[in-house]
């Protein structure tokens, strides 16, 4: 094993409510953000690629993104400020990849979920952030996704997001996907430098 998609930083922020439960730290960003940097590290130092996850926060949603697409009316300042704490420090302690939430979060992005909004991945998470690690999707066939979009649009939104690694466990063959990001580069919709 060399990479483990864990830990959850995401701030527990409605008790007994939250899909995430007792897989956050707890309700306090500077708290999981302690506690998943020493997550991160010890794994580190066995030789293991932690990947904290969810981006930019599951914390506040009671919609289990596996079967629908939950929607965050949250604002925006408060994400930035509060959830995206353990995530910032986290960059900051040298975190090689983050993951990505199948979520839509209205004041941020109010048409894409953060795995395809290209406001998260790339303003927020990448420029604003200063992330230089692999951005990985959440699983690609859960339902807030397959559910809301087509194929073609999902893997079209995601990579021009500035997802690196989308993420396939079930539902679709990789080499029919694969076929279909070949074909929408060759179109121009989906730049080559990004695939590169």
């Amino acid at each position: 094993f060399n990479m483990n998609f864990a830990p959850v930083l995401d701030v527990y922020g409605i008790p007994d409510s939250s899909i995430i439960g007792d897989r956050s730290f707890g309700d306090d960003p500077f708290i999981n953000a302690e506690l998943g940097t020493a997550y991160i590290q010890t794994m580190a130092s066995a030789g293991i690629i932690a990947v904290p996850k969810h981006f930019p926060g599951h914390g506040v949603t009671t919609i289990d993104s596996h079967g629908s697409l939950p929607v965050v009316d949250k604002d925006a300042d408060e994400i930035l400020n509060w959830d995206i704490v353990p995530f910032k420090r986290a960059i900051e302690n040298g975190a090689d990849a983050i993951m990505t939430a199948h979520i839509l979060y209205t004041d941020i992005d109010p048409q894409y979920p953060a795995t395809l909004s290209r406001t998260i991945i790339t303003s927020i998470l990448k420029e604003r952030l200063q992330f230089k690690g692999v951005v990985i999707s959440d699983g690609f066939s859960m339902g807030a996704l397959s559910n809301q979009y087509t194929v073609d649009e999902a893997l079209y939104a995601s990579f021009n997001a500035g997802i690196d690694i989308i993420l396939v466990h079930a539902k679709y063959d990789v080499g029919t996907l694969i076929t279909l990001v070949e074909a929408m580069v060759n179109w121009g919709i989906i730049p080559a430098d990004e695939i590169d």
